[in-house]
Order: C-alpha cells, then sequence, then structure tokens
C-alpha cells in the first residue's frame, strides 16, 4: 500500500468520524438541555458576582458556592459550545483538504506538491488533535458538574426507598 493512498484513507477516516460527531455531538443535538448554550448572558451573571462582593450579608461562601460558581458555569457552558463547533468545522475542513490531497497523490497529479503534503497534513492533523482534545476536556468539565435536577434512579425507576422508621425515606443515590 502506498503512501498517498495511507494518506487519503486517514483522511477519509476523519472526515467520516466527523461527520459521525456532528450527528451525536450533545450541543448539536441538544443533550442537556443545550439549546441556548451560545447566547448565555455570561455578563450579567459577572455583574452579580461583583454587586455580591460588596455585600455585607452574603459571605464568602455564599459568593463562592452560589454567585462564582454559576460564572463559571455559564463560561463553561459557553466555551463548550464555542469548540464543538470549532472543532467540528475545522475537522471537516481537514479531512477535506486531506482527502484532496491523498486524491493528488493517488492520481499522480502535482508531482511537485508531494513533498509538502506530508507537512501540511500533520499540522494540520497536530492543530485538530489540540482543537479536539480541548473541547474533550470542556466536555467532561460541564457534564460531570452539570446541574441536572434529575435524580439519578435504579432499575424499578425508584430514587428512595421507604425505611422501618414511619415516614423516612433513604436515598439510593448521592
Amino acid at each position: 500500500m502506498g503512501k498517498g493512498l495511507i494518506f487519503f484513507c486517514c483522511a477519509c477516516c476523519i472526515l467520516v468520524l466527523t461527520i459521525v460527531n456532528l450527528s451525536i455531538g450533545p450541543i448539536i443535538s441538544n443533550v442537556g438541555n443545550s439549546r441556548g448554550w451560545g447566547t448565555l448572558n455570561c455578563e450579567e451573571k459577572k455583574d452579580d458576582v461583583d454587586t455580591y462582593e460588596d455585600d455585607p450579608t452574603c459571605d464568602d461562601d455564599c459568593l463562592k458556592y452560589d454567585h462564582k460558581w454559576y460564572l463559571t458555569e455559564c463560561q463553561r457552558k459557553k466555551g463548550m459550545h464555542d469548540m464543538e463547533f470549532t472543532a467540528f468545522i475545522f475537522d471537516i475542513v481537514i479531512g477535506f483538504i486531506c482527502g484532496l490531497l491523498g486524491l493528488l497523490h493517488q492520481f499522480d497529479l502535482k508531482k511537485d506538491f508531494v513533498s509538502n503534503t506530508g507537512l501540511i497534513g500533520l499540522c494540520c492533523g497536530i492543530v485538530g488533535f489540540a482543537l479536539t482534545f480541548v473541547y474533550v476536556i470542556f466536555n467532561g468539565l460541564i457534564f460531570t458538574t452539570l446541574d441536572i435536577n434529575e435524580p439519578k434512579r435504579d432499575g424499578d425507576n425508584a430514587f428512595a426507598e421507604k425505611t422501618a422508621t414511619a415516614g423516612q425515606y433513604k436515598c439510593l443515590y448521592y
């Protein structure tokens, strides 16, 4: 198998996997109420933090676990929204360009361009990997700290069980 064919196959794999990611991406698929994440108003939450920093009734815990928490969550959601579209669009462009260059190799066109193709593919691959890696980190930060108001349930759809004490329930999941 020639180098041009390997290059073309790798470019096609990048393109196909990016199209699959576009189909199941959480922002594009609106997973976790992510419909308005691109238009969140984080400046309003920053103003709230600035206001409550001067408020003597709001202590450090109030500020840290209430207002700063929501500001950080807003900034992460907005960043993840932007990174998902940036990474996916860039990966599609990389896959298309490298696929086109691989076809040029296959058909032995532009032989003077062959020596630069590997360098172009390597640079594009590094940039695409970096963008996708940052997106995966944002994804992990968001979906492990996302405040979902739906309690976790077991196979019988129960989130608590009744104890021997009257009126007392024990939570199954924390």
